[in-house]
């Protein structure tokens, strides 16, 4: 968060993937609405010894599932 705000960003869209996809998943746990979007690549919402709880809400998950047959 702190180079987003030192960037001057203002609701950016983040995109990871594998390990920096993980990290994706954690900024839309930790700060929901910071961001436009978030694009998780390859990221794993369960890893065995993880400090922090993966997302479960439905605040958490609504803005991070793209239903099945969408296009664009």
């Amino acid at each position: 968060m702190g180079l987003i705000r030192a960037a001057g960003l203002r609701r950016p869209v983040v995109l990871g993937a594998s390990m920096s996809g993980e990290i994706c998943l954690e900024l839309a746990l930790r700060h929901p609405d910071a961001f436009r979007g978030i694009v998780a690549c390859e990221a794993s919402d369960h890893i065995e010894g993880r400090k922090t709880p993966g997302p479960t809400t439905a605040r958490s998950t609504r803005r991070s599932s793209c239903p099945n047959g969408s296009r664009g």
